[in-house]
C-alpha cells in the first residue's frame, strides 16, 4: 500500500483525474466557441503580486500577456509586505468586474483566465473561482484565483485576524456573505517551475508554521517531508536540502502567529547558517 501513496504517483493520479472529466471539457469548449473575447477582456484585470521579487517575474508577466482571454490591464505590486497589504494595494487598482490574483512565481497556461471566467459565468453566486497549478516539489496544488471584485471590496483584507493564510481568510469572509468558491477542475500552469535555494527554504518554513498555527498535527508535516525526499530522489537537486532545513526550522519557530511577511528575510540567522554550511560542503567536494 505504501507505493500507492508516493508523491510521484499521487501527482500522476491528480493529473489523470483532472483530464478525465469529459462533460466539463465539453461545457468549456461550447462556452469558448460563443465567447466575445474583446468584451470579456474588458471585464478582467490581472494583479501580479511581486512581493518576494524573483527571477520568474518576466515569465509570469509574459504568460499573463499570452492568455487566450487577455486582461484589460496588468497591475504589478512590487515589494509590499505583508501579503494582506499587497492584496489590498492590488485591489485598489482594480476597476473591472473581475480580477485575477497572480503571484510573481506563477507561469500560467494560455487557457487559465478563460477557464476561470467560464466558472464565473456559470455560477452567479461564485465570488472566487480557482484552478490548480503544478509545483515541482509540492505536486498539484490550489494556486490561481479569479475574484468578483465587489464582494471582495466588502472585506477588510488587511490586517488579517485569526488566520495565518490570507487566501483562507478571504474565502471564509466571502462564504460568510453567502458567496461560493468553485474549482475549474483543471491544472492551469506552474507554481514555481524552478526554485532557488532561498525560495525552497522559505516555502517549507512557511508551510511548517501554518501546520502548527492550524494545529494539523504531524501527518501533514510527514507528507511535506515525503514530498521533499521524493523530489531529491527524482532530481538530486540541492534545493531539496534547503527545503528540508526550512521545514525543520518552521517546526521550531518560537512564534507562528505572524502573517506571511518577506521583510528582513535576508538577515535571518537560521537560513544564513544553513546556506553557509551547504555551500561549504559543495565547495569541499
Amino acid at each position: 500500500m505504501r507505493v500507492l501513496t508516493t508523491p510521484s504517483l499521487l501527482r500522476l493520479f491528480e493529473k489523470t483525474k483532472r483530464s478525465a472529466n469529459i462533460m466539463d471539457h465539453i461545457r468549456f469548449w461550447r462556452f469558448r466557441s460563443s465567447l466575445h473575447r474583446g468584451k470579456a477582456s474588458l471585464q478582467i484585470t490581472a494583479v501580479i503580486l511581486n512581493v518576494d521579487p524573483n527571477h520568474l517575474l518576466k515569465r509570469c508577466v509574459d504568460s499573463v500577456k499570452n492568455q487566450s482571454l487577455p486582461p484589460s490591464s496588468i497591475e504589478i505590486i512590487n515589494n509590499v509586505s505583508p501579503v494582506s497589504l499587497a492584496r489590498e494595494a492590488g485591489l485598489s487598482r482594480v476597476s473591472t468586474e473581475f480580477y485575477v490574483n497572480v503571484d510573481g512565481d506563477m507561469v500560467l497556461n494560455p487557457s487559465c483566465f478563460e477557464r476561470l471566467f467560464h466558472v464565473m459565468s456559470r455560477f452567479p453566486d461564485c465570488a472566487e473561482a480557482e484552478a490548480s497549478l503544478e509545483d515541482p516539489i509540492l505536486g498539484i496544488i490550489k494556486g490561481i484565483k479569479m475574484y468578483r471584485t465587489e464582494p471582495v471590496r466588502s472585506i477588510q483584507i488587511q490586517p488579517v485576524v485569526g488566520f495565518k493564510n490570507v487566501d483562507m481568510y478571504m474565502s471564509s469572509q466571502l462564504h460568510a456573505r453567502g458567496y461560493t468558491t468553485v474549482d475549474t477542475g483543471t491544472i492551469e500552469g506552474w507554481h514555481h517551475p524552478e526554485y532557488t535555494t532561498s525560495e525552497a527554504f522559505w516555502k517549507f518554513q512557511t508551510l511548517a508554521e501554518k501546520n502548527r498555527f492550524y494545529q494539523k498535527g504531524p501527518v501533514e508535516t510527514v507528507m511535506y517531508l515525503n514530498m521533499i525526499i521524493d523530489y531529491w530522489q527524482r532530481t538530486g537537486d540541492v534545493v531539496a536540502l534547503y527545503a528540508m532545513a526550512g521545514l525543520f526550522d518552521g517546526m521550531t519557530s518560537p512564534d507562528v502567529s505572524g502573517e506571511l511577511d518577506y521583510r528582513a528575510r535576508d538577515a535571518y540567522g537560521p537560513f544564513t547558517a544553513v546556506d553557509a554550511c551547504l555551500k561549504g560542503m559543495q565547495h569541499d567536494r
